[in-house]
């Protein structure tokens, strides 16, 4: 006789506080496995579908506009760095890059800033080969990574008047987590478990969890895990899986402790299963974690 299923997914949802933007305002950000928080300025566009087409977590331009056709555009980078480079090396091998591509280019400082308790330094270019003017924020995450934040305009007054957004932008900064140290580094197992129980605490990730995945799977979950409980000398324990949600909504890199029969027999289920397409929030990638519990 099969056992009554008792399925426990330890998800904490709360509000994060912010700063000079309006809480509806505010989305997260995955890539490269770092998550962070950025607001959407008033009268710009957030857009993750063409950022991910052009291999970035995120860009923004001017409402009514494209990414393609936008004179003016602000985007978001991620540089994961071997652990042997420096933040001020890391930025000077950048502008080496700047002037090799672009020996007319002129660079000046733009200034510093504290964000989220992090430096970030803002270097200003002009007269690259098309002829754009742009700024560069280095922020340095502390851990061995690095955080760029760009705005480039094809004029020198667009550029004028979106800079004050773009700093109001790298404000808007907050880190959520980070399971990369250095680019050697993988996480381990219990890294990608706090990785995801911080990212389930940012509100649109919640939403998507709470709101579209969970009501969507539950049958299935509920179904999947009678079936392996089915199978001979299925273990009863209590196992925790992790993987990441991706685009357009399927689970990835699964992976499940303690290793047991049930457990593996749960996380293969997973793998075809089709989840609500993920642009329901602007998110991407989502790390997630599910505390399975089974009770007689």
């Amino acid at each position: 006789m099969l056992q009554a299923i008792k399925i426990i997914i330890a998800l904490v949802l709360f509000s994060i506080a912010i700063s000079s933007f309006a809480e509806s305002q505010r989305f997260t950000v995955v890539g490269n496995g770092i998550i962070f928080a950025l607001a959407e300025p008033s009268g710009w566009v957030m857009d993750t579908d063409s950022a991910h087409n052009n291999n970035l977590p995120v860009v923004y331009y001017p409402s009514g506009q494209t990414w393609n056709n936008a004179p003016a555009v602000m985007y978001a980078n991620i540089a994961i760095n071997d652990c042997h480079t420096t933040f001020e090396n890391f930025i000077s091998d950048d502008l080496a890059v700047f002037k090799s591509n672009s020996p007319k280019i002129v660079i000046k400082d733009g200034g510093a800033m504290t964000v989220d308790g992090k430096r970030a330094i803002i270097k200003l270019f002009n007269g690259d080969t098309y002829g754009n003017s742009e700024a560069v924020a280095y922020l340095d995450n502390m851990d061995g990574n690095f955080i760029l934040f760009t705005l480039t305009s094809r004029t020198q007054q667009l550029f004028d008047e979106a800079f004050p957004v773009f700093k109001e932008l790298i404000s808007s900064f907050q880190l959520v987590g980070n399971s990369v140290i250095c680019n050697s580094k993988l996480p381990s197992f219990a890294e990608r478990v706090a990785l995801a129980k911080r990212a389930e605490k940012q509100k649109d990730i919640g939403d998507y969890l709470y709101k579209e995945m969970f009501p969507a799977i539950g049958t299935y979950i509920a179904n999947l895990m009678k079936s392996c409980l089915a199978k001979s000398n299925a273990s009863v324990d209590k196992f925790t899986i992790v993987a990441d949600v991706k685009e357009p909504g399927q689970f990835n890199a699964i992976d499940y402790q303690p290793r047991t029969n049930t457990a593996s027999c749960f996380s293969e289920g997973l793998a075809s299963l089709n989840l609500p397409d993920t642009k329901l929030c602007q998110c991407g990638s989502i790390p997630i974690v599910l505390d399975m519990s089974i009770s007689p």
